[in-house]
């Protein structure tokens, strides 16, 4: 059975704040009434950068852009996602997300889409999670795993990628759950995973990509990571 989290009235839950230039700060589960702005904030700033996303055009393909909106959709409603707020004065705004889910040994998440890119783009990602096998590599039954991490432009430069990403601990010691996986494919998601002490489990290229059969540009060298942090 899919992961369920069983809300109480500490839903939601403040994982971090801080203060820092006049700003409160904070990260916690993003509430059912922000879900419609965090679908905004992806579909503005993810879907046009994530290289994945971009190979794919799920911005030029109605059909995957609307699966697309699902999946997302279908993990805001685990209540995992992590979200981070910008406090100035009595402006409380949703800068910047993390959208979480959680895998299970022997469960294989699938949507189904008639749209070619969409399935390409599924079949990348399940063929990245079996090639890592990153459940076997931390030694435990389910882990925490996440399809999206954004930050509004305007507030990029200040951590909050970072930020985002360390919250899964207390999250995951919340849940009882031992560990993290996720592909990051973007540089600055590769170092910020890397500050907050994710480990690489597997490099793959775009290219690589294409030579194991998927629609990716032949000569695409950069560089996708699995990286896992296990929480002892």
């Amino acid at each position: 059975m899919p992961f369920t989290r069983h809300l109480d009235a500490s839903f939601p839950r403040v994982w971090d704040r801080w203060e820092a230039d006049g700003t409160s700060w904070t990260i916690e589960d993003l509430p059912p009434g922000d879900e419609d702005e965090a679908l905004d904030i992806l579909l503005k700033y993810q879907c046009p950068e994530e290289i994945l996303l971009v190979l794919n055009n799920m911005l030029g393909d109605p059909v995957s852009l609307e699966t697309l909106c699902q999946v997302f959709r279908y993990f805001f409603q685990q209540r995992l996602t992590l979200a981070c707020y910008a406090q100035t004065g009595g402006d409380k705004k949703l800068v910047a997300l993390n959208v979480c889910g959680v895998k299970i040994k022997g469960e294989e998440l699938n949507f189904e889409s008639k749209a070619d890119n969409f399935i390409n783009l599924l079949q990348t990602s399940l063929y990245l999670d079996a090639k890592a096998n990153s459940l076997e590599y931390l030694d435990i039954d389910k882990a925490l795993i996440a399809v999206g991490l954004v930050v509004r432009k305007e507030y990029r430069g200040a951590g909050l990628g970072c930020k985002l990403l360390a919250a899964r601990e207390p999250l995951c010691r919340f849940l009882g759950i031992k560990g993290t996986a996720t592909t990051f494919t973007s540089i600055p998601a590769q170092k910020s995973a890397a500050r907050c002490g994710f480990t690489t489990i597997l490099e793959l290229t775009i290219r690589e990509l294409s030579e194991a059969g998927f629609n990716y540009p032949k000569d695409d060298n950069r560089i996708l990571k699995v990286m896992v942090n296990k929480y002892e």
